[in-house]
Parts: structure tokens; C-alpha cells; sequence
């Protein structure tokens, strides 16, 4: 297998590996992404000791083998995200993980989103257990514009905790503010220091998370409170240094101390990386990772030497899909020892080899029973992906999937369907590395996928298509819409903006043949603040979750009214404001007022044709409505 390798020298190459052999409580994962940390660059510079090897603290990919335990071989064909301890590792064509280490991703993440679940997200759960256990009001964070600083201060907001940001631009600053920084300095101003120093004698910090180092953090030191601790996590500035003032430690009892993931991570039990595995990907309002350049591995080779002298601007996840097919076109900068492209085919397709111990005609009842009704139905209706292939036969893979269309080199290779046990179909192209091109994919549940396909999964422009004939349009990875796409419904409704699990979610504009709603999306319902724009001009400003929104509903005549809308029309109590100022509660159901009362006469209305009848009786049932309660029937004397 293919691998990104590091010299004694600190140099970096292309190396070809034997695939590890696996332990009882182990996978084999085919690496799909990995990023690159700047602790994997100080790992290469030898900054963490020496270090020779493939780097790589993390990533993601597909489970190909598993060991003989029970609990490995239910990992089989899973997706996965999985950690590397030792530091080393990621950066591979194939990856050996044990159990303990690697977590089965969540239908709503693809493999780049999940590549980086592990290490600073691990790093943000192990501050705020200490932020915890010390009770901690209040925290100092000196590299705040970084990933980790961002999950940091959201990380506060949800637990009441003021953070007092360090940036090193106004645009830093910007960004720490829209997360719901309240306290943000950034050190381009001449008078950060002073400003910094207000904000404590303020607020009376006694701890600060330091990623920097330098002076910036000598200044911090000095203005934390008596007992004060500094926890260093991590040094940008690796060649500066800071001088402490003695009282500092002496008579205020000051301390700096390390504080490092990785040797936390080693004394968890398996149970607790799990739990925290599962908690990273359930709370990604705190610990999802933004801004990321995806980059295909090859092109990433050539400048991993200047990575070693300069960190790399922004985060950079590298795609490995490429890997295996370009290699022999990548010159290594130093030597490594040569495999043909056929070896490396040849590994993977070991992994992957049909069994053809079935007749043809075996196979084809196999394959025919595998389908489901809804999606024989289906299969019926839609027009072919391509027109067939001459010649083509069944095969029966190791996964028990039946594979029909033609063999190149005696293995199958070009336009085909494919069966599966699950009563999924595929139809489309196929080589060696899976699934690929132009294709077509019916899920047992009647539901379809047509697009482009990349190593075995949905990459690229593509029409998911619901079983309740609604459709989304974009570019897909995996099952994830990458940024926004366009929903269309069979009652004319259309929605675009982004989505989670082909979900509506985020920001986005739902249009309707009599409205158009621009807002917040949360799991497929509309939730949040939002606007509502009505074809025949009124506008309703509200704070929605579902169907009702509570807010400001203005008409066409300058009339507005406050209350609640449910299913977009005003009902239950509110109230109406004339382009007078002039104020009336009522009660409205689906967009009809039923009753009201003006405010300034603080009286009941009644009716007048009943008052006219009045005379001569002793009693009759009337409908009164007051300011403050709606009494249905009254009898009056």
C-alpha cells in the first residue's frame, strides 16, 4: 500500500508499505480523508522528538477487514472515524485501528466532516472537563480565532461561562463576535494591553487556556488572578519565550502547566472514548470544524517539504480516493522503494475478489430475490442509466452482492447493475476501486440516488429522489448535500439553502404558491428568526418552531398585528394596531377574528341587533367579549 512517509532528516516521501496484519480486536480501514494538524508539522520537524514514519493523528474511511472478534467483524462495511494515539499512522492508503480507537459515523456525516471528529474535539471535551471540576467562571483564551478557540467559546456559551478572546486581527475578532464573543481583544490594536487589563480587573480571571506562548502570554500571566494557573495546550510561537516575574509565583502563587491531550486520551477506558466519540458528533453546534480546503492527496505531496518550514494556510483536509490510480506519475523527493500500479490494484482487489463457485443462473435467481417490490417497480419505470453491455455475466461478490455486466482481465469492470443482500440496487459503472462515474443507485426503501460517483460513494453533482416524490439537487458526498441544494415537493413547494442528512437545515428560502418564508431551518422544520413574505403583500417578522411562528404580521394598509400564526395565518390571541396607533385584542382561528374588545373603552360589545330585542324579555343568551377573557355565553337579566 501507498503512504506519506517522513525521514530521520525530516523529509518527506512517498513510501510502499506491506498492509499491516491484523489483531483479533482490530479493522482495516481504507483511509477516505485525513487532515493535516499543525501537530502532525511539529511531529514532522521532530518538535514532539525524533521521528521517522508515516504521520497522521487522524481520519476516516471504510472498514475493508476486520479481526476475528464478534465485535470487529460487526464493523465490516461500516464508515468509520478513527484516532491514532501514537501520532502516527493516518497519512495512508490503509489504516489498522483498534476497536477502542475508531467510531462508526453518523448517517448525517460524510468522511470529510467526520476526518476531523477526533483531535481537537477530544481536546475541547478534555478543557471542559477541567474548566468543571475547577468551577471556573471565567477563562483567559489566547489563540481564540483557532478551531479549538472557536469550539472554546461556544463551548462557554452553552455553559454560562465568560471567555475572554485574544485575536491578532479585527477580522479575528469579527468572527469570535458572531459566535457570541463578548469579550474579544485583539492584539493589532496599539492598546490591546491596557484594554485586556480593564477587562480583568473586571472580571477577575483565574485561568487562561494558552495555544500561543511569546509575550502575549507573559502578559496574561501577569494579570490573572492570585492562584492563577496558566494551561498551555499548545506553543504557535515555538521560539519565543517568556520571562515570570518572580512574585507571580512566589506571593501570588501562580502556576504554568502542561496540558496535553494525548496523554488524557490514553487513560480513558474503551467505554469512555466511546461516549465522547458519540457526544462529539451529537453536539456539532460546539465541536463541528469550519473552513477547510479538501485537497486530493496527490497534489498535496509535492508541498508537504515546505510544510515543514511553514505551516500551511488553513486547515487542509487531504483526499486519499486518488491515491492508488496516480502514483506512478508522483516523483517521491527522496527515493522510495518502487511497486508497479498493478501491485497496488492487485492489494485492493485481494480485499475484494468475486466468488464464482455459483451458476450463472444461480446467481440470477439470487440477484432477482434480493429485490424488493417497490424497487423491481422502480426499476421498471425509470429509463437506464446507459444502454447494456454485450456479453456481460454474473458474479457473486464476498459481501454476498451480485455484480452483472462485463469482466476486463477477468474482473468486472465497466457498465453493470449490482444486487445487494439489503435489496438495494446499483446501476452504473464499476472498477476496481468500487463504484464510479455516472450512476444510479434504488435503496431498499424506494428511494434513489442518480449522480456522479467517486471510490465507491455519491462525489459530485447529483438528484436524490425521495419515495414521497420529493427531490433534492446538488453536489453530494456520500449522503451529505455539500453546500446548498434545491428541494422540490409535488405540491409545488420548493426550498433551497443547505442541509443536514437531506434535511432541511441552516439557512434557506422555502417558496410556496402563496408565500415565501426566508429563515432558519433546523431538522427539516422551519425554526427560528424568519420572514415571511405573502403574495398579496403582507410580511409577517416572527421567531418561528414549526408551523407557528410568533411575531408581527403587517398588511397591506399599514394595519399590523401581534401574535401567533399557525400554518401561516394569525390564530388564538393577539392583537391589532391601526395605522392610528389605535390597539384591539382579539382572537383569530385559521386567519379569522372571531371576537374583540377596544382597549381604550375597556368595555364589552355587544351586538345591536340584540340590543334592539332586549325589551320585554327576562333573559336571553347574548356573546360578550372583554379585555381580558372571552366568556362564550352569558344571560343577562
Amino acid at each position: 500500500m501507498k503512504a506519506l512517509a517522513v525521514s530521520e532528516k525530516h523529509e518527506c516521501f512517498l513510501d510502499t508499505i506491506p498492509i499491516p496484519i491484523l489483531g483479533d480486536n482490530q479493522v482495516l480501514i481504507k483511509t477516505v480523508c485525513a487532515p493535516i494538524h499543525r501537530l502532525d508539522i511539529q511531529n514532522m520537524r521532530g518538535a514532539l522528538g525524533k521521528f521517522s514514519g508515516i504521520p497522521g493523528h487522524e481520519g476516516a474511511g471504510l472498514v475493508v477487514k476486520t479481526g476475528s472478534s464478534f465485535k470487529s467483524q460487526k464493523l465490516k462495511g461500516k464508515k468509520v472515524c478513527f484516532f491514532k494515539k501514537s501520532g502516527k499512522g493516518a497519512w495512508s492508503e490503509y489504516v489498522i485501528s483498534d476497536l477502542a480507537d475508531c467510531c462508526i459515523i453518523n448517517e448525517e456525516f460524510g468522511f470529510i466532516k467526520a476526518s476531523t471528529l477526533m483531535l481537537v474535539p477530544l481536546t475541547m471535551v478534555m478543557i471542559g472537563k477541567l474548566i468543571k471540576k475547577k468551577k471556573l467562571t471565567c477563562i483567559i483564551s489566547t489563540l481564540a480565532s483557532s478551531t479549538l478557540g472557536k469550539m472554546l467559546q461556544r463551548w462557554c456559551n452553552s455553559k454560562d461561562v465568560t471567555c475572554i478572546n485574544i485575536v491578532r486581527t479585527e477580522d479575528k475578532a469579527q468572527e469570535l463576535i458572531s459566535l457570541g464573543a463578548k469579550y474579544v481583544v485583539s492584539t493589532c490594536k496599539s492598546n490591546y494591553l491596557s484594554e485586556l487589563k480593564n477587562i480583568c480587573l473586571k472580571l477577575k480571571p483565574k485561568c487562561c487556556f494558552d495555544g500561543l506562548g511569546g509575550e502575549i502570554t507573559q502578559n496574561v500571566f501577569s494579570l490573572l488572578e492570585n492562584q492563577g494557573c496558566v494551561y498551555v495546550y499548545s506553543s504557535v510561537c515555538e521560539n519565543e519565550f517568556w520571562n515570570v516575574n518572580g512574585n507571580d509565583i512566589t506571593m501570588q502563587r501562580k502556576k504554568v502547566k502542561g496540558l496535553w491531550m494525548l496523554d488524557w486520551y490514553k487513560d480513558l477506558t474503551e467505554r469512555k472514548k466511546q461516549k465522547y466519540f458519540k457526544k462529539i458528533q451529537k453536539r456539532q453546534h460546539i465541536f463541528r470544524t469550519d473552513n477547510f480546503t479538501v485537497i486530493p492527496v496527490i497534489d498535496v505531496l509535492p508541498e508537504l517539504n515546505d510544510y515543514v518550514s511553514e505551516y500551511p494556510p488553513g486547515k487542509i483536509i487531504m483526499d486519499f480516493s486518488e491515491l492508488a490510480r496516480n502514483t506512478l506519475n508522483v516523483m517521491s523527493p527522496l527515493p522510495s522503494p518502487k511497486t508497479s500500479l498493478t501491485s497496488s490494484i492487485k492489494d485492493f482487489r485481494e480485499l475484494n475478489s468475486p466468488s464464482s463457485s455459483e451458476s450463472e443462473q444461480d446467481l440470477a435467481e439470487i440477484a432477482q430475490a434480493y429485490v424488493p417490490p417497490g424497487v423491481n417497480s422502480l426499476l421498471s419505470s425509470l429509463p437506464p442509466v446507459d444502454n447494456p453491455v454485450e456479453g456481460s455475466v454474473y458474479f457473486l461478490f464476498n459481501d454476498s452482492s451480485v455484480y452483472f455486466g462485463p469482466l476486463k482481465d477477468k474482473r468486472p469492470e465497466g457498465y453493470c447493475t449490482i444486487y445487494y443482500p439489503n435489496g438495494d440496487v446499483y446501476q452504473g459503472y464499476y472498477d476496481f476501486t468500487g463504484r464510479k462515474g455516472k450512476g444510479r443507485i434504488i435503496y431498499n426503501n424506494s428511494d434513489w440516488f442518480e449522480g456522479s460517483w467517486k471510490e465507491d460513494i455519491p462525489a459530485g453533482a447529483g438528484v436524490y429522489h425521495f419515495s414521497d416524490e420529493r427531490s433534492i439537487q446538488g453536489n453530494f458526498l456520500q449522503s451529505e448535500v455539500l453546500g446548498t441544494g434545491i428541494e422540490t415537493c409535488p405540491n409545488g413547494d420548493k426550498y433551497e439553502g443547505s442541509f443536514n442528512n437531506k434535511k432541511r437545515n441552516g439557512k434557506g428560502i422555502l417558496t410556496s404558491k402563496d408565500w415565501r418564508y426566508e429563515g432558519k431551518f433546523r431538522n427539516g422544520e422551519i425554526f427560528g428568526p424568519g420572514v415571511v413574505r405573502f403574495n398579496d403583500g403582507k410580511e409577517f417578522v416572527g421567531e418561528f418552531n414549526g408551523n407557528v411562528g410568533v411575531g408581527l404580521l403587517k398588511y397591506a394598509d399599514l394595519t399590523y398585528y401581534e401574535g401567533k400564526i399557525v400554518d401561516f395565518l394569525e390564530d388564538g390571541e393577539g392583537e391589532i394596531v391601526n395605522k392610528d396607533g389605535i390597539r384591539k385584542k382579539g382572537r383569530w382561528e385559521m386567519g379569522k377574528l372571531k371576537s374583540y374588545a377596544e382597549e381604550e373603552e375597556h368595555i364589552a360589545r355587544v351586538s345591536s341587533t340584540v340590543e334592539e330585542n332586549l325589551t320585554g324579555y327576562e333573559g336571553i343568551a347574548v356573546e360578550i367579549t372583554g379585555i381580558d377573557d372571552f366568556i362564550p355565553i352569558m344571560i343577562i337579566k
